[in-house]
C-alpha cells in the first residue's frame, strides 16, 4: 500500500482533472489567457513536491506521509509560498497566510487489512487570513473532499494493480 501513495497519479482521474481545471478558472479570466502551467502527463505526490506546490514534511515508512502548503488561497490568482524545507515551513509566520498540512495514514488492522484516511489541517495566521480563510474553506470543502476522496479510490487501485503485477 506504501508505494501506492508514491506511485499513484491524479491525472487518472477526470474529477480531479476537471476541479483544478474550475479553480484556474478566476486567474484565465483575470489575465484573459491560459496560465501558463503546463499539465504533466503523470502527476503523482513525488512531482508535486518537486514542483514546488507542496513540501514533504515529514514520512512515516508504511505508515504516514505528510506534505505542505500554504499562501492565501481565498484569492482569485493565490498567492502560494514555495517552501524550501520542512523547517522552513514549520518557521513560516508571515501574517495573512495560511499553512496546510495534508496527510494520507496507513492503519493496519488485526486482519491484516489496511485503512487509508486523509486529513487537512489549516493554520490562518493574522486576523485577515483568520477571517478570510474560513469563507473560502467553507465554499470549497466539499471540493476539496471530494478530491480527497478520489486519491484514496487511485491509491487503492495503484495498490491492486501493484499486487497483481
Amino acid at each position: 500500500m506504501y508505494e501506492a501513495i508514491h506511485d499513484f497519479d491524479m491525472r487518472q482521474s477526470k474529477i480531479i482533472k476537471a476541479l483544478v481545471s474550475l479553480r484556474s478558472i478566476p486567474e484565465r479570466l483575470i489575465t484573459n489567457k491560459k496560465t501558463g502551467y503546463q499539465v504533466p502527463t503523470k502527476l503523482t505526490l513525488d512531482q508535486i513536491a518537486k514542483n514546488g506546490t507542496m513540501i514533504l514534511l515529514e514520512e512515516v515508512e508504511n505508515k504516514e506521509i505528510v506534505l505542505g502548503f500554504g499562501g492565501k488561497f481565498w484569492q482569485l490568482r493565490p498567492t502560494l509560498i514555495n517552501f524550501s524545507s520542512p523547517a522552513d515551513f514549520i518557521n513560516f509566520n508571515q501574517i495573512g497566510f495560511t499553512k496546510s498540512a495534508w496527510n494520507i495514514y496507513i492503519e493496519r488492522n488485526d486482519d491484516e487489512s489496511v485503512t487509508l484516511s486523509t486529513k487537512t489541517r489549516n493554520l490562518s495566521l493574522g486576523e485577515q487570513a483568520k477571517s478570510r480563510f474560513p469563507l473560502y474553506w467553507a465554499i470549497i470543502r466539499p471540493y476539496s473532499g471530494w478530491i480527497r476522496l478520489e486519491v484514496l479510490k487511485l491509491i487503492k487501485k495503484q495498490a491492486e494493480n501493484q499486487k497483481i503485477s
